[in-house]
């Protein structure tokens, strides 16, 4: 699922984690919306049972949609968070090019994955820190 954000406080990602502090205080960034792009159903509503469990329900929407041709307007989102899913990118290159294009200009992307080798530590501390 790539994560599209609008109205985030802070435009540093990296640095601030934005997107974390989301998830873990639901009272930061009370103006940011989500926006969940997502090509199975059957994911969607794994997602949507996710959100209300975070209380975010409210404040995410989910879209239906291949990320190699989002059905989003260009120009419009703050910032786009992907996890765990550049090694499902068929078309990398393709998906890149779309995140541009929905991008404001100027502003950030974040794309991370980890490596299917990785230490059980880490694996575990991800479960850890993600549960509700």
């Amino acid at each position: 699922m790539i994560v599209i954000i609008e109205q985030l406080h802070s435009y540093n990602l990296l640095a601030n984690f934005d997107f974390l502090q989301l998830i873990i205080n639901r009272e930061s960034a009370p103006g940011t919306r989500l926006t969940g792009l997502e090509i199975s159903s059957n994911m969607i509503e794994v997602a949507e049972k996710n959100a209300r469990e975070y209380n975010l329900g409210v404040r995410v929407n989910y879209i239906e949609g291949d990320a190699q041709k989002m059905p989003i307007d260009d120009n419009l989102f703050d910032s786009v968070f992907a996890n765990g899913s550049l090694h499902e990118w068929s078309n990398p290159k393709k998906i890149f090019n779309e995140i541009y294009r929905v991008l404001k200009p100027g502003r950030l992307y974040f794309i991370s994955d980890l490596r299917r080798d990785t230490n059980l530590f880490i694996k575990w501390f991800m479960k850890i820190v993600t549960k509700p």
